[in-house]
């Protein structure tokens, strides 16, 4: 009862999605239909994204396409890294006295300003803006799991260690299990990160991806296609934290479905 109660108010909710999706485009539609050539430059009409978009769908589908390789790329490896490395520092305290210091005092310089390094370093390929979206990524994760592991109950830990468990017993199936929840929250954080990192990394040097597409655009005041990027990103960004939220639902399947309904 309780999972077909469930499955109502998802189909509810997806139906109320659309609905608000469907008249907020009709809206705009009729609002922009009749616009000279002033407005359609201060804010594009539906209809003629709609032109744009069919012009030159092809550049765009790929400059959409290398955009999302980087942010998921870039993502892969930064949460990666980030998880491993935060766990190990609250595995060995020396790895962690090690580390720490170089972490902090990373952490709040915004990887964004190192793009002229990361473009000398690097060149203007997809190494240096993976790298890029991979610390940004890094930063938010490691510091997640690090708190989060240092904040498990001492109770569980306890009751594991006085039933023998090893240390790789402890975080196999208490440390790591009760910070999946924690780390899936930062993981959809560190995902918004690497789209802002990935857009600004393509803006300031690339070739080819949304940014860049962004820039071009800029230049020559066609602010169609600067809406249709824009759109782009927030579609790919929705597609993402989804596929993210169906992952971390599959594996803290174990969670009681009260903490489940926010996800």
């Amino acid at each position: 009862m309780n999972s077909f109660s469930s499955n109502v108010k998802n189909n509810q909710r997806m139906i109320f999605s659309f609905l608000i999706a469907f008249i907020t485009l009709a809206v705009w539609y009729y609002l922009t239909l009749d616009q000279s050539s002033q407005e359609k430059l201060i804010f594009p009409g539906l209809h003629g994204l709609i032109k744009t978009t069919i012009s030159n769908y092809q550049k765009i589908a790929e400059y959409s396409l290398i955009t999302f390789y980087r942010i998921i790329t870039g993502l892969l490896i930064g949460s990666t890294l980030g998880f491993f490395i935060g766990l190990l520092m609250t595995w060995n305290e020396f790895i962690e006295y090690l580390l720490d210091p170089y972490i902090e005092t990373i952490r709040p310089i915004p990887p964004i300003a190192l793009t002229p390094f990361f473009i000398l370093w690097f060149g203007l390929g997809d190494l240096g803006q993976l790298l890029l979206v991979a610390l940004g990524c890094f930063m938010v994760i490691i510091v997640t799991t690090v708190v989060s592991a240092k904040n498990v109950s001492p109770i569980y830990i306890r009751a594991a260690k006085s039933l023998g468990a090893s240390k790789f017993k402890l975080y196999q199936t208490i440390i790591v299990p009760a910070i999946m929840p924690n780390i899936a929250s930062a993981i959809r954080i560190a995902a918004a990160t690497g789209f802002g990192l990935t857009v600004a990394a393509e803006y300031l040097g690339a070739q080819g991806g949304l940014g860049y597409m962004i820039r071009n655009a800029r230049v020559t005041l066609e602010t169609e296609s600067i809406l249709i990027a824009a759109l782009i990103l927030g579609l790919e960004s929705l597609i993402l934290d989804q596929l993210l939220r169906y992952t971390f639902n599959k594996l803290t399947a174990w969670l009681p479905k009260d903490n489940e309904q926010n996800k």
